[in-house]
């Protein structure tokens, strides 16, 4: 009985410390750049294991356009990016619990600039969202 009860609470540290390792491999990062035109382009990245690591994968494929700088970073959430469609220079990206929420959001906040715009990215930085 004691071994028993012994094999359960391994098991259940085991869950806990597996779950806090999922939870870690829980960064993102958004890139943007901009030219003096106004034309926009940006990289993204989620679900790296630590911010640094999403940072230079967001910066790798924003630079593959241009210069970039870093925008925001950001842990356990969902993420979206909005642009103007048909060559306007607006943008809005937006991060939230859900992607739904996300998406809404930066689509919002890009069309808050005067034209339609379209979603270009969006994704949860955590697995199982």
């Amino acid at each position: 009985m004691v071994k028993h009860k012994l094999t359960i609470l391994a098991l259940a540290a085991a869950a806990l410390i597996t779950a806090s390792v999922s939870d870690a491999s829980a960064a993102g990062a958004l890139a943007l750049g901009r030219d003096p035109g106004h034309r926009v382009w940006f990289g993204s990245n989620s679900g790296s294991d630590t911010v640094e690591e999403a940072v230079r994968s967001a910066m790798r494929a924003c630079r593959e356009h241009g210069p970039c700088h870093i925008e925001t970073t950001f842990w356990n959430k969902c993420f979206a990016f909005a642009w103007q469609a048909g060559g306007g220079s607006g943008f809005g990206w937006a991060t939230r619990d859900s992607l739904r929420a996300a998406e809404r959001a930066a689509v919002r906040l890009c069309e808050s600039h005067g034209i339609a715009c379209e979603l270009r990215d969006s994704r949860c930085d955590t697995v199982g969202r």
